[in-house]
């Protein structure tokens, strides 16, 4: 028989849920330590790899257009410079 687990709350953390109008906190105790504990487990992704779900699924629509090939290959432009002799006057 496997024995029961408990879930003991102390009191910082219940008035924590009331503050924020938290009514289950029984579900939100075990959802917090779900996401610790896999905190936990797996470690923490670095700031640079999170990424935000509503960017991630909605497309990008832009007015510019994408480039589907290579870029043509730009000629070097030649600019004559001329030299004036400041004391020959």
């Amino acid at each position: 028989m496997k024995p029961k687990n408990t879930l003991i709350l102390d009191d910082e953390f219940i008035q924590y849920c009331k503050l924020n109008n938290i009514n289950d906190v029984v579900k939100f105790a075990k959802q917090v330590f779900e996401k610790g504990f896999t905190i936990v487990k797996y470690g923490e992704l670095p700031k640079s790899i999170h990424l935000n779900k509503e960017l991630t699924t909605k497309p990008v629509l832009t007015s510019e257009p994408v480039l589907t090939s290579e870029p043509k290959s730009v000629e070097p432009i030649i600019i004559k410079k001329e030299v004036k002799d400041l004391y020959d006057e």
